[in-house]
């Protein structure tokens, strides 16, 4: 925020504020959520009534600097220094710069190009910093000449797929609150896996005809292996995964770590135990609904390239066993079909039970 007159705290936020000026007041404050880790930055003298500046600790991510700036209408000698320290400072990490820098620019919605305006540009420009603003959003409720400037602007170097939009809110002020968004992890690249079809690779094999030389015979298995090979590119992690088996994940890894510093802990062996159990079972669970739901979104899909896809993989690649009949009959014959049917299909009869008949026959009686 810029030109915070009132010093209040805000419930849950912990605030830096720039050095007061002769008003005793700060020209700019920043407000961050108490449960960031952060450290803030010493900056030059000549910047201190109108800047702060402070570095975040990302997982898995680079750290990020965030310089906020105020500058006073009609100033252009700060752009130079603010820009250099920067560029200085935040040479092995990302840094997005933001706040009210007050240049007149044409294409920042002004009507004429001032020469703030021509300095700021220049100055970017020449540290190699992109400018996030979308030209035609309106940030300032203003009057008619107000409302389409942008003297609030956003600048970065680093930073991968940052966001940039304008939200409806506003604070006691005319500007309405600008939302930006940074990736705090870098999007790992798709993997490729590599399956083979044993069955078509000893298919192969079986018809193929090598010499007794090892190199073709080496030869011949790589290229059967080619052959029964499909490469495919293994699917993107789900954005929202299941709560419950991210919180008993986190509670399992909780209790190993725990039990490698005791390892003769008999009570955290069963809970792990006890925990690796249920999560399986919750998996198991997880899947056979994700199943379910899968089986409701095709259902009366038939005429769907998506759905004939899914349903050919799960067929698999074996044939049909009508034309393995109408092959059989061809070539064995009717009969031969017939017996081999017989004895895949019907069970052996069972010996009998009762003791042969030992007395002389009476065919009246049988």
């Amino acid at each position: 925020m810029q030109e915070s007159q009132a010093l209040k705290g805000i419930s849950g936020y912990r605030v830096l504020h720039a050095a007061y000026g002769s008003d005793s007041a700060p020209l700019v404050s920043t407000y961050i959520l108490w449960d960031l880790r952060f450290e803030v930055i010493d900056y030059p003298s000549r910047l201190e009534r109108y800047l702060t500046a402070f570095t975040m600790y990302p997982e898995h991510s680079r750290r990020l600097s965030i310089p906020n700036f105020y500058n006073t209408p009609q100033e252009y000698t700060l752009f130079k220094p603010l820009i250099h320290f920067s560029s200085r400072f935040c040479r092995d990490c990302d840094f997005i710069i933001g706040g009210g820098f007050n240049a007149a620019y044409v294409i920042w919605g002004y009507p004429r190009t001032l020469r703030p305006g021509r300095r700021l540009k220049d100055t970017l420009n020449g540290a190699q910093m992109r400018v996030y603003n979308h030209p035609d959003s309106i940030i300032r409720e203003g009057n008619k000449h107000q409302q389409s400037t942008m003297p609030d602007l956003t600048a970065g170097r680093g930073a991968r797929d940052v966001t940039w939009n304008v939200t409806d809110k506003r604070l006691p002020s005319d500007h309405y609150i600008i939302q930006i968004t940074i990736p705090t992890c870098i999007r790992s690249p798709e993997r490729k896996s590599s399956l083979t079809n044993w069955k078509i690779f000893r298919d192969i094999r079986d018809t193929s005809q090598t010499n007794g030389n090892l190199k073709n015979w080496t030869t011949a298995l790589k290229q059967a292996h080619k052959q029964a090979t499909q490469e495919c590119f293994t699917s993107a992690p789900s954005d929202n995964p299941d709560p419950y088996l991210v919180r008993i994940w986190k509670r399992r890894k909780r209790l190993l770590r725990a039990l490698r510093t005791q390892p003769n802990n008999s009570r955290l062996a069963e809970g792990v135990a006890e925990l690796t159990e249920h999560t399986k079972e919750h998996c198991a669970t997880l899947a056979r609904n994700q199943w379910n739901e899968i089986c409701n979104t095709i259902n009366g899909s038939l005429d769907r390239k998506r759905t004939w896809h899914l349903l050919r993989k799960l067929l698999g690649t074996h044939p049909a066993p009508v034309p393995t009949l109408e092959k059989h009959h061809s070539l064995l014959g009717l009969d031969a079909l017939a017996t081999q049917l017989r004895d895949h299909y019907i069970p052996p009869g069972l010996p009998s039970l009762y003791l042969n008949y030992m007395r002389a026959s009476n065919s009246e009686l049988e």
